[in-house]
């Protein structure tokens, strides 16, 4: 498995917004300015065929239209999208194309041939060759849910936006690697600090933990104590 951390920022920094590929074809969030960053890396737009998103916040999902866009604008696209997401994605999804481009909206949406997945909490379902596990995590009042994603004997969990919380333990238990979350110094209602990430670390001595959605200031602290995930990093499973 290869996961290529696009962006790695929080939305208060000059770094890209937190948002990751899997094996060229799997995007996790798709957030402000992401679709032409992967165009300035050299990913094949029409190569990604699966999308997932953890939640609606702006910085998550907001470069969506871009992506249909370049999809389905001016012909049909015969490699059907899968796309993710809690049972609002679709209609999320549609009320932002249409703000975004009224003129073309619809026809965009159906020439991207998309299939939506739903999920929730405690599922998991097998997609091409991943076994992806969804489990709730606790991002105040905007439900936002954790990804565990396995392909062969590799396993990498995804935390997303969340506080400390006790489903962060079963979606990380045995990970190769967790990308977590550590927008903030100190743990708030909304995002993780030192504290959790240290705890986290005591609990999962055997996992690679990486921090991600850092601002400037969680960015350098972070540094001082874990690994921290830079955009454009490759880390290979």
């Amino acid at each position: 498995m290869k996961l290529h951390i696009l962006g790695s920022g929080s939305i208060d920094t000059h770094r890209l917004s937190a948002s990751y590929l899997i094996d060229d074809t799997m995007l996790l969030d798709c957030p402000n300015g992401i679709i032409k960053h992967m165009k300035g890396c050299g990913v094949d737009i029409k190569g990604i065929d699966t999308v997932y998103i953890s939640h609606f916040h702006a910085d998550h999902y907001f470069d969506l239209p871009f992506l249909l866009m370049d999809r389905g604008l001016f012909a049909p696209c015969e490699k059907t999208l899968t796309m993710i997401g809690q049972p609002e994605l679709k209609d999320k999804l549609t009320a932002l194309m249409r703000l975004a481009y009224p003129d073309v909206a619809d026809r965009v949406i159906d020439n991207c041939n998309i299939n939506f997945v739903t999920i929730k909490d405690g599922d998991t379902i097998t997609h091409k060759d991943y076994t992806m596990r969804f489990y709730s995590v606790d991002h105040h009042v905007i439900p936002s849910i954790g990804l565990r994603i396995s392909s062969g004997a590799h396993t990498a969990a995804f935390s997303f936006d969340t506080t400390y919380c006790d489903n962060l333990h079963p979606l990380i238990q045995d990970a190769d690697i967790a990308v977590v979350e550590m927008a903030s110094l100190d743990t708030s209602p909304v995002h993780m600090g030192e504290d959790s990430i240290k705890k986290l670390m005591h609990a999962h001595p055997d996992t690679r933990i990486i921090t991600t959605h850092t601002g400037d200031a969680s960015f350098a602290r972070a540094k001082t104590f874990v690994e921290t995930a830079e955009d454009n990093m490759i880390v290979e499973l």
